[in-house]
């Protein structure tokens, strides 16, 4: 049964045929990913994506010792998605790191995915309290409510990884696949915050001016 990927560079989601090798230097053209077998415990996947031809490299962590590991993506080095400058820097800065830290720390991934909300809320909603509780707060009624709900989570989750708990022997740990949810929150909220707007008010403007050039040709109709 093919294996299914989605490309870290354009996400396009495609069947997979396997190919195993030995050889190094040998990359097949025709299978779209090579398997190195038995190679300190590891398996490098190889997946060249069809349609920007781009390639993606996974390791796998066969041994028992490696127990419960997951695979991690080491090119490109995170599954970040690249978004459009009019995202502000700091924002997209704080997402990446989330998603690159995400195995190797998924608390510090969670802080950095809370400040990512807290980034956004300054920004697009231009409110600032003396504390990320109170911002969201004054978010209510202003977003859907499932939104706001699933903010406040995620709010304290990131709290999680930035404050130590009361008692200090008490260890409260987030796994990563936990950790990228909050990640997918920070994505959606980019797209409904800043991507959507964007291109709702690029194709309006288009719209008008497609309109203001056909009047424009009516009237010259008219008077020629």
């Amino acid at each position: 049964m093919n294996k299914i990927f989605k490309c870290p560079f354009c996400e396009t989601v495609f069947n997979l045929q396997k190919h195993i090798t030995y050889n190094f230097v040998e990359i097949s053209k025709t299978n779209i990913f090579i398997d190195y077998t038995n190679l300190l415990d590891l398996r490098l996947e190889l997946f060249e994506c069809p349609m920007c031809e781009k390639y993606s490299v996974v390791i796998n962590f066969l041994s028992p010792k490696f127990e419960g590991k997951p695979s991690t993506m080491v090119f490109p080095d995170s599954k970040a998605k690249k978004f459009p400058d009019y995202v502000p820097e700091q924002i997209r800065n704080d997402y990446t790191e989330a998603f690159k830290i995400l195995d190797l720390s998924p608390k510090a991934s969670a802080t950095l995915s809370r400040r990512c909300i807290q980034g956004m809320i300054h920004d697009e909603w231009e409110i600032k309290e003396e504390n990320l509780y109170k911002e969201i707060d004054a978010l209510k009624g202003k977003i859907d409510p499932q939104i706001f709900e699933a903010i406040h989570a995620l709010r304290q989750l990131g709290n999680i990884g930035a404050h130590m708990e009361k008692d200090i022997n008490l260890i409260v740990d987030i796994e990563p696949n936990e950790a990228e949810k909050l990640i997918k929150l920070v994505e959606l909220l980019i797209k409904d915050w800043y991507i959507d707007p964007h291109n709702n008010e690029e194709l309006f403007k288009e719209i008008v001016d497609i309109n203001e050039v056909k009047q424009e040709q009516r009237k010259l109709g008219e008077n020629s």
